[in-house]
């Protein structure tokens, strides 16, 4: 006899690729974005469509992609979908997150620095470019901080 899951709780992969399935504007559009023909298609979200498919909730093959009607089911269970199958805050959330991951490895980690710099305070330096080594704050005359500040005095 086989197992009867009554309720089934999706992780984030499985979220995006149930909602890349129902938003694309067609099965074959759907394959295209979660086929394994793009190298930039995540191997986590490649299991997640293979075990969607094995739990009846999306239909795959040779070049589509649909969800079946249990996985519009679960989509409503798990609020990614409204009663009229629009997508809802928390879909549009999810579909963000995705495109903002896809965005960020297509430009590639070299370009992955962050440029805004407001509110970071630099070490000061020396001419030579060195850091400087006075104690800050905290460090003064007779402080504990300011022995394990010089560490000559530890040593010695």
């Amino acid at each position: 006899m086989p197992r009867i899951i009554q309720s089934i709780h999706l992780s984030d992969y499985q979220a995006r690729v149930m909602l890349i399935a129902h938003q694309a504007q067609s099965p074959e559009l759907a394959f295209v974005e979660l086929g394994n023909q793009d190298p930039r298609i995540e191997d986590n979200l490649l299991g997640a469509r293979e075990n969607l498919t094995k739990l009846g909730l999306l239909d795959l093959g040779d070049n589509y992609v649909s969800v079946t009607p249990q996985g519009e089911e679960v989509m409503r269970d798990e609020f990614l979908i409204d009663e009229t199958g629009e997508p809802t805050e928390k879909a549009n959330e999810i579909l963000q997150q995705h495109s903002d991951e896809q965005q960020q490895s297509e430009r590639g980690p070299e370009d992955t620095a962050p440029t805004d710099t407001a509110g970071a305070e630099m070490a000061p330096t020396t001419t030579g470019g060195e850091m400087e080594t006075t104690p800050g704050p905290g460090f003064g005359e007779g402080s504990v901080f300011r022995d394990v500040h010089d560490l000559s005095k530890l040593r010695g």
